[in-house]
């Protein structure tokens, strides 16, 4: 069952689900950012091209699946002696 919950000062979405807002604005987007606070979860994208914004909560298994290929990565890069460096995802204005 997927729960999404939006308030005032609230915003959350069971893991493993997605909602997508269509007609959406940069502002709008924003708007669910303050929402979120500090929290990294749920997810939120902003295409400027379809104008949609995108909530996305991962289940347990995706954070499991992308810390493995992280370390695999981190493993082949420093076994080849290569420079490297890992950032989370970042919001650009």
């Amino acid at each position: 069952m997927m729960l999404i919950t939006v308030s005032e000062n609230q915003l959350t979405l069971t893991p493993g689900n997605q909602v997508i807002f269509p007609n959406q604005t940069w502002d709008d987007y924003e708007k669910l950012l303050n929402l979120r606070q500090e929290k990294t979860y749920p997810k939120l994208y902003f295409n400027s091209q379809t104008q949609e914004i995108r909530l996305m909560s991962p289940s347990p298994s995706h954070g499991n699946r992308i810390y493995t290929l992280t370390n695999l990565v981190a493993i082949i890069l420093n076994k080849q002696a290569k420079d490297w460096q890992c950032f989370d995802p970042i919001t650009l204005n």
